[in-house]
């Protein structure tokens, strides 16, 4: 029995680009001859596409998605610097015993500094020297890290990135060492040799503080596109040197050697100097 299929011939895009349904033809060749009636080819539809469709007419227009390249983060060695200050810091709280409760309490109340101070239990032999160390590593990054905003270490730019590290850490070393030795020769000279161990000792307590409260901050700007980490750390960085300077104060004004002036030509000198020459070097 000879039999003749139905095909239904749909041209390309032809069932959305009207609103009727195709018509039925018979045999391979009359598909070809409604291909050819029709004048529909891949080109005119592509030169002359109709605007009303049938299923996508009330569709939105295609969204454009412009991909961008990952930006690299050449900054991982800070996540190494404040790994090292962390270490340093879980190494004293193994070793020290009631360590961040000593530190809470010293913070708290001046006459618990002074006690645990001359009792030894505030800074023990060896401890020096590590909580130095961890206090560059943490200056260190916080400075590059400003320095990535405003850019105002440019004239380290033609060195190497190692060498640029190690020549920040040296300043900030020669800066902190001089002040030291600069109250000790003063502390010499007007004898006067245990306040000065004494404001040394709340300097060294401060920095202390100021380490344990900047890593995190530091940690969580280190990947973060925000500049709010970076200006938390700011806020506390200057709060920590705030208390600092009023312990300073209670310091010098207990010894009746000096007067008020003489204090004041003192934090003018020795603390608030060296603050206004690192905010110039800063700002250019």
């Amino acid at each position: 029995m000879d039999t003749t299929g139905i095909i239904y011939v749909v041209p390309p895009d032809s069932l959305f680009l009207s609103d009727s349904l195709p018509t039925p033809l018979h045999g391979w060749q009359q598909a070809l001859e409604g291909f050819a009636a029709n004048g529909i080819t891949p080109d005119t539809i592509a030169e002359n596409p109709i605007a009303h469709r049938f299923v996508t007419s009330q569709f939105a227009p295609a969204t454009r998605i412009l991909p961008e390249p990952l930006v690299h983060n050449y900054s991982q060695w800070q996540l190494l610097t404040l790994g090292g200050a962390l270490l340093i810091v879980s190494i004293l709280r193994l070793t020290q015993k009631n360590f961040f409760t000593n530190i809470w309490r010293s913070l708290t109340s001046r006459p618990l500094f002074r006690q645990l101070y001359r009792a030894g239990d505030l800074f023990t032999p060896g401890s020096a020297v590590l909580l130095f160390v961890a206090s560059l590593l943490v200056y260190t990054t916080f400075v590059f890290q400003w320095d990535e905003v405003y850019h105002f270490l440019w004239f380290l730019n033609p060195m190497p990135l190692y060498q640029q590290v190690v020549a920040v850490t040296i300043a900030i070393a020669i800066i902190l060492l001089t002040k030291r030795w600069l109250m000790r020769l003063i502390g010499f000279i007007f004898k006067n040799n245990s306040l000065v161990r004494e404001y040394l000792a709340n300097t060294r307590f401060m920095n202390q503080v100021a380490t344990l409260f900047l890593i995190p901050f530091l940690l969580f700007s280190l990947y973060s596109t925000s500049l709010m980490p970076l200006l938390a750390a700011s806020i506390v960085a200057f709060a920590i040197f705030l208390f600092r300077l009023f312990r300073s104060i209670l310091i010098g004004f207990e010894s009746r050697k000096y007067s008020h002036y003489q204090n004041f030509i003192y934090l003018c000198g020795l603390e608030i100097l060296p603050v206004i020459i690192v905010l110039k070097i800063i700002t250019g």
